[in-house]
């Protein structure tokens, strides 16, 4: 059976599997800490993406090892995340989550203060594996303890951290790196999320607790098979610049291998002991939500990457105005992910999401266009109001997505529900950037004109989204819920 639950006079604890009363429903004051807690991940990717450079050159890092310690940290994010989720519904989500927090703390300030390359790989995988057991709580427990509209609101306001935190560790580190104060602004912006999930530590017992009654002991093998298989696939696509192809191409296959033995084990377990009950993967909204994710992402993943390149290397801008550019695109997802709830009720998640896709689809193409023909002195003005707008239209596809999804499903599923959104959010930006790599490799280009190769890799991606909108015609919100079924085993 699960581990019993510590109540306390902060917030409430109730199971999943339990209607909410009227008087107890809400986030409260709990919805900050939470949210915050949310960010950590992004932000630790996004400020490393200009801290760790810096760190490296101080320690003299050779370039395999600096990618190495940006993998590590995807690896141990990304195979930890459904284990999160299912350890959260079966022994409560604030308590993994402070749990996580608690790992997160020490891990980060160790890379800070990293005197060697030795404890910098050690604490990387720590971190990793710390954020990916925390992300999934933010979602589960928003969906347990919200209905109707402010459902839609929290949900909309976790889009809006998650997918601005990466700009935000950007644009953090990229002052802190380019100022450099006394010498230690790389480490400063790294010791930053220790700071962040102190903060969210001190205050987390406002966060209510909950967890889900159906959910039984854990399953230790299939979290073994599940996190090897996501390691030996999205370990070797980060170090594919250094690992040669047959390397790379062996260890997918492994991971195919590894995945295929999981699900085969999976299929022996019940529901209640499974890692990933295979009756909630037969829940078609999930289904595919769940591949719209894995497309967003994906071209999310190696669009950002290949736009922040080209400015860089293509283009001779700085890190700062480079991070710079990050903030418009940043400022229009997370404020328009906080509006979308008050959208007209005519404008239903698949038009709002239809939208979103058609509209990032024609403002790519004025981006490649405008970058293409402004050679070495692209216009920034523009490029602002372009991304701004960028960020609008896929705040429309990505915020809708998860909270309608989130809604059709019941409570019983929110954690390994949660778990699987967030694995396929860092599996999609694992597999974009190397496939955006790949297009390139195989037609090399002149950098405005090899970005706008990237755009249209990424137009591919947004059609592949968009049409599977159309699968999502007639659904019920919520359909049949699937908790009584895994109530029978």
């Amino acid at each position: 059976m699960a581990a019993p639950i510590a109540h306390d006079s902060a917030a409430p604890t109730v199971d999943s599997s339990t209607p909410i009363p009227s008087s107890t429903a809400g986030l409260g004051i709990g919805g900050i800490p939470l949210l915050a807690a949310g960010v950590t991940g992004n932000l630790v990717f996004g400020a490393s993406t200009l801290a760790l450079p810096a760190l490296g050159t101080e320690l003299s890092l050779a370039p395999a090892v600096s990618t190495m310690v940006v993998a590590l940290f995807s690896a141990g994010f990304a195979a930890s995340l459904v284990l999160g989720g299912r350890l959260g519904d079966a022994w409560g989500r604030r308590r993994v989550l402070r749990l996580a927090l608690t790992a997160m703390v020490p891990a980060s300030l160790l890379i800070a203060v990293a005197p060697g390359v030795g404890i910098l790989l050690v604490a990387r995988v720590v971190q990793g594996i710390a954020c990916g057991l925390a992300l999934p709580q933010v979602l589960s427990t928003i969906q347990h303890w919200t209905r109707g509209r402010p459902r839609a609101r929290w949900t909309g306001a976790y889009a809006a951290v998650v997918g601005g935190g990466t700009a935000l560790g950007q644009i953090g580190a990229g002052v802190l790196v380019t100022a450099d104060p006394f010498g230690l602004g790389a480490r400063l912006s790294l010791a930053g999320v220790a700071l962040l999930a102190l903060i969210v530590l001190a205050t987390s017992r406002t966060i209510p607790e909950s967890r889900t009654r159906v959910v039984g002991v854990t399953d230790p093998l299939g979290a073994l098979l599940l996190a090897a298989a996501i390691i030996t696939m999205v370990l070797p696509l980060g170090l594919s610049s250094m690992a040669g192809p047959g390397l790379v191409v062996i260890m997918l296959a492994f991971s195919a291998v590894l995945f295929l033995a999981f699900v085969l084990w999976q299929r022996q377990r019940t529901p209640q002991r499974a890692l990933v009950p295979l009756p909630a993967l037969r829940v078609r909204p999930l289904q595919v939500g769940l591949a719209q994710t894995l497309l967003f992402f994906a071209g999310y993943g190696g669009f950002t990457y290949y736009f922040s390149t080209t400015l860089q290397a293509g283009l001779d801008l700085g890190a700062l105005p480079t991070s710079g550019l990050m903030m418009p695109f940043a400022g229009g997802f997370v404020l328009s992910s906080a509006l979308l709830p008050l959208l007209p009720e005519r404008m239903t998640p698949r038009r709002t999401m239809a939208v979103g896709a058609l509209v990032q689809v024609l403002l790519l193409g004025v981006i490649a266009v405008v970058i293409d023909a402004g050679a070495q002195e692209p216009p920034l003005v523009m490029l602002c109001l372009l991304l701004t707008m960028l960020g609008i239209a896929q705040a429309a596809m990505y915020g809708p997505l998860i909270g309608s999804v989130m809604s059709s499903l019941d409570a019983g599923l929110s954690g390994v529900a949660s778990g699987l959104f967030s694995t396929l959010q860092q599996v999609g930006v694992a597999l974009g950037v190397p496939l955006f790599g790949l297009v390139l490799g195989v037609l090399p280009a002149a950098p405005g004109h090899a970005f706008a190769l990237c755009v249209g890799v990424q137009v591919l991606f947004s059609a592949g989204f968009a049409a599977l909108i159309v699968r999502r015609r007639g659904e019920k919100v919520p359909p049949a819920g699937l908790e009584p079924a895994l109530r029978r085993f």
